[in-house]
């Protein structure tokens, strides 16, 4: 397995955590550290990423100085870690030690950290064993957003960078699921930001099932949206919940950024302490009071695309997204079914200062998903709605990968099922991948057909039924030589409303019909002609996505 190493950060230990609490400590300034040069923190790749988004290297991305550093450390018992995007450290200290540290002219601010309960969008309860699966079980989840078009004209998000958080990805090195992930070198490093070292794949088991929704492969039963994607796992989840996993998940967006991820996926919310004294409130949710989603935000103006899950408190009495679901300039996922309708536990928007959320949903519903060791289960949340959207975003983007995240993520609004109409359920809707490549390359994407499949005269028109916004299509085999074919439209009470010329050429062609996102849900008739003779006449059922 390629490893990737960018820039470590200084862990110190310590057995004597008696009366001793957990701080953050930031700084008022880098020192020294913004004389060093962009190389020596940076990869080339994350350099680039910034040259083509537009973004100047600040003094964000530079390490926090070492020197103070140090000094904190010699009053501290116990280091977790350090963040350069927040210029602060977090830490164990006795109320004596934090006493010394205050002294310091370079400390700005000195906050006690408490227990805190986080919320893995996942609906555990509603998991069940799927047992025998008809061939391509899996395929909804990935329908519904013209996923499986993608694929078939290689758009499998090759070349693209995502960084995974989340509670640990057991057994992902052993299982067939991910044995290509391996066999291609596709996960490029690992880091277990809790423990200081790079081995996650022997705890936790979330992670395990969000990853499977993106790069997941089981023959007849499981596909990911992009499959070919490279990765970066982190382990920033705790077994005991508290507020060291929202700073654990913003160094391991420091690390990912400074390799170079293009995207992150995180399936994480926060909301409420265990002390309901230090809860979080409504009236944070507005992208910017909490450390999470202020680090989000910090991430999309890098260039970076952020992917978030809504959360699951549709039916709660919180009602609304977590933290950093809220952030600005990220996609923040909700949740459907298999038809397209939202689904209650999908978190609701606005954020507090009157934002839209969610920005899209996918399926979230009865997913199949890949548990430890190659067990296949239905189950639901927004935990697998956010990293479907991950990886077909990351096959979008390789449609043209100079294109910014900022263009990708508007790209992908403004081609969805609702961009015209978005709401606080819903955001701008159900994502239509092949649009959003059409309105990148310029091109309609068609699939391969199957010769097996044409009817006797050699036509074959599909989807039937068709779901507004899919592609109405109508496969033809010519055999000899190029023909003229008409093709008509009516209403099922016999009102002829639409006429198309199809001049063929040789061999096996698929022709794209524009008028069936004009069409109302209902019955129709088509009728295909030569030289006014009826060749072939069909009932088209006409559907709506939602």
């Amino acid at each position: 397995m390629k490893k990737v190493t960018i820039y470590c950060v200084v862990f110190l230990f310590s057995i004597s955590l008696a009366n001793a609490a957990s701080y953050f400590v930031s700084f008022t300034d880098k020192g020294a550290s913004t004389l060093l040069k962009p190389s020596q923190f940076l990869s080339q790749k994350s350099i680039d990423r910034r040259v083509k988004s537009k973004v100047e290297i600040d003094e964000t991305d530079f390490p926090v100085y070492q020197e103070y550093i140090q000094k904190i450390a010699t009053h501290s018992e116990y280091i977790y870690l350090s963040s350069k995007w927040l210029n602060a450290m977090v830490i164990e200290a006795s109320s004596e030690q934090i006493s010394k540290i205050s002294q310091y002219v370079f400390v700005k601010d000195i906050r006690e950290l408490t227990h805190k309960k986080s919320v893995i969008a996942l609906l555990k309860n509603t998991a069940s064993n799927i047992g025998f699966c008809p061939t391509d079980f899996a395929l909804p989840q990935l329908d519904m957003l013209n996923a499986t078009l993608l694929h078939h004209n290689g758009y499998t998000g090759k070349g693209i960078l995502i960084c995974l958080m989340d509670d640990g990805f057991n057994t992902v090195n052993t299982m067939s699921t991910f044995a290509h992930l391996y066999i291609n070198q596709q996960i490029l490093s690992t880091w277990n930001f809790e423990t200081n070292n790079p081995n996650l794949y022997n705890v936790g088991g979330h992670g395990t099932a969000v990853l499977s929704q993106i790069a997941g492969k089981a023959e007849g039963l499981l596909r990911g949206t992009g499959p070919d994607a490279n990765f970066l796992l982190t382990k920033t989840e705790n077994e005991k919940e508290n507020p060291i996993e929202m700073y654990q998940w913003v160094a391991a967006a420091e690390w990912a950024d400074s390799i170079g991820a293009d995207i992150f996926s995180t399936s994480l919310g926060y909301t409420q302490f265990d002390n309901p004294k230090y809860d979080y409130y409504y009236a944070d949710m507005d992208g910017h009071t909490t450390p999470i989603s202020k680090a989000a935000v910090l991430a999309a103006r890098k260039g970076i695309l952020v992917v978030n899950s809504a959360g699951n408190e549709g039916w709660s009495p919180w009602h609304y997204i977590s933290a950093p679901a809220d952030a600005d300039s990220i996609l923040t996922v909700g949740a459907v079914d298999v038809n397209g309708y939202y689904i209650g536990f999908s978190s609701h928007g606005p954020t507090w200062d009157g934002r839209i959320k969610p920005d899209v949903v996918t399926m979230g519903h009865r997913n199949i998903v890949a548990t430890t060791n190659d067990i296949l289960i239905n189950s639901s949340g927004t935990s697998f709605s956010c990293p479907i959207m991950s990886g077909l975003a990351a096959c979008i983007w390789q449609a043209d990968t100079t294109l910014s995240s900022f263009q990708i993520r508007d790209i992908i609004k403004q081609t969805a099922s609702r961009a015209s109409h978005p709401d606080n359920d819903y955001g701008w809707g159900i994502p239509d991948a092949a649009l959003a490549i059409e309105q990148i390359t310029g091109k309609k994407l068609l699939y391969p057909v199957d010769c097996s499949r044409l009817d006797p005269n050699g036509f074959l028109i599909t989807p039937n039924p068709y779901f507004k916004n899919d592609i109405l299509s109508i496969s033809i085999w010519e055999k000899n030589m190029p023909t003229n074919y008409t093709v008509d439209f009516y209403t099922a009470d016999g009102r002829l409303i639409y006429t198309s010329n199809l001049n063929t050429a040789l061999g096996l062609n698929r022709y794209p019909i524009d008028i069936a996102n004009d069409m109302q849900a209902g019955l129709y008739y088509i009728k295909i002609l030569q030289a006014g003779e009826v060749l072939k006449v069909e009932k088209l059922i006409v559907m709506v996505n939602y």
